[in-house]
């Protein structure tokens, strides 16, 4: 039976506060980059950049990819990047909780491997086998990192008279990222002070919106909506492998049970 939501999805928070990491949130917020190589030095410049633009994530989700079958080389590669001591060290100077979903799991990623995708299908539509030098694919990708953030959070309405849907971008820059410019209607009137009030209230006015309309959609069971009993400790399983024949499948023993939160 499908669960609840995690509780790092529903909770109130900045933009990028929780955020989930994959190399190539709860509002499903994505942010792009792209890196030179697959080294540590390339991965905390990358991090730094993502630090300095969204500012700093009290926690960060990633791949445990010990276990994947394909590109085994480049995705250990990238499990020692995430686990190495100067990742790590720097993790705890900055008081960044880093956690790893556990291995050939990646449905405990899901939300940020369903962006990944959508990235790279856009990527494919449009590159196709374009040679791109690195400012190219740096801008292909800001455009399409628009794109993933200007999606509808809530479901589309054919009466003219309701409100635009909410998108990522809304919680980003409080307003959407591919609309055209709002004509400028600046006020001697309005101090700095009612300004921030001002996006105070537009940042609570979307997360209540966002509350009603998309959280609620969410909670639907669409599936898993039958009740089945939870694996055991000493339970016999089979180990499901999509390169055997089920009749080749190993036979293995539940030695502990991992619930997620």
């Amino acid at each position: 039976m499908m669960g609840d939501l995690p509780r790092d999805r529903i909770v109130p928070s900045r933009p990028f506060e929780k955020v989930g990491l994959d190399y190539t949130r709860c509002t499903k917020a994505t942010h792009l980059e792209v890196v030179s190589d697959l080294t540590t030095e390339a991965f905390l410049a990358c991090l730094r950049r993502f630090i300095a633009r969204r500012s700093k994530p009290s926690v960060i989700w990633s791949d445990n990819a010990t276990n994947f079958k394909g590109a085994r080389s480049i995705l250990n590669e990238w499990n020692e990047i995430c686990k190495s001591n100067r990742i790590q060290l720097f993790s705890a100077e900055e008081g960044i909780e880093w956690n790893f979903i556990p291995p050939a799991s990646p449905h405990f990623g899901g939300l940020w491997e369903a962006n990944i995708k959508s990235m790279k299908r856009i990527l494919l539509r449009v590159a196709k086998s374009a040679i791109m030098n690195f400012e190219e694919l740096t801008t292909l990708m800001a455009q399409i990192e628009a794109v993933l953030n200007s999606r509808p959070l809530s479901p589309l309405s054919s009466d003219p008279n309701d409100l635009n849907p909410l998108t990522p971008g809304h919680f980003l820059t409080n307003c959407a990222i591919s609309s055209f410019p709002e004509p400028y209607t600046a006020s001697d009137s309005l101090s700095y002070h009612s300004r921030w009030k001002l996006i105070q209230s537009l940042r609570d006015k979307f997360w209540n919106r966002w509350s009603t309309e998309y959280l609620t959609h969410l909670q639907t069971r669409a599936k898993w909506s039958v009740q089945n009993p939870n694996l055991m400790e000493n339970q016999l399983v089979l180990l499901k492998d999509p390169n055997t024949k089920p009749l080749d499948w190993p036979m293995g023993r539940i030695l502990e049970v991992y619930f997620p939160r």
